[in-house]
């Protein structure tokens, strides 16, 4: 069960440090959405980099002995309030892009991603039902498998940037 548990964490985890490091690095989509959300004039960078160095926190933590339940936590929380904010803008009938993972998706605030958070949210919420989780690879295999998985979410989803530098080859002075 602590192997089921550990490979639950590190998913979750990946998909966090995804998430959070591409708002700490493009916030402006994320930004424009909230802005659009809560109908600021402003744009509120700070409030998209803040929401990524959250998930990165709860994705570190969750991967920490004597950490992880508190990580845990942190992490059901960050997919509550994406459901919260995904059933807002469902609500208001905005059309913004999510933001999730930076970059320039164009495609609107759904259903695909309310049930996202609502998942991100379940996915914690058994590592705290599991109570006291403890990280059973220890806390730097655990960030490393997550931070692969990270790494390997990123060359899937950007798998067509990245196959033209596949195709030509990778040679000197490039």
């Amino acid at each position: 069960m602590d192997d089921l548990l550990a490979v639950v964490a590190i998913a979750l985890a990946a998909v966090l440090i995804v998430a959070g490091a591409s708002k700490l690095a493009a916030p402006g989509q994320l930004a424009d959405s909230a802005r659009a959300v809560l109908g600021m004039n402003a744009e509120p960078v700070l409030l998209a980099r803040a929401a990524g160095a959250v998930e990165l926190a709860a994705a570190v933590l969750v991967s920490l002995p004597g950490l992880a339940l508190p990580g845990a936590v942190l992490g059901m929380l960050v997919g509550l309030g994406i459901a919260g904010w995904v059933a807002l803008a469902l609500r208001r009938r905005v059309t913004a892009s999510c933001g999730c993972f930076g970059g320039n998706s164009r495609k609107p605030l759904g259903m695909s991603n309310l049930l996202a958070g609502l998942g991100i949210a379940a996915g914690f919420g058994l590592l705290i039902a599991a109570g006291g989780f403890v990280p059973s690879w220890g806390a730097a295999a655990q960030l490393a498998a997550a931070a692969t998985c990270a790494l390997s979410t990123v060359l899937v989803m950007r798998f067509g940037d990245f196959y033209p530098l596949l195709k030509k080859g990778l040679g000197a002075g490039q």
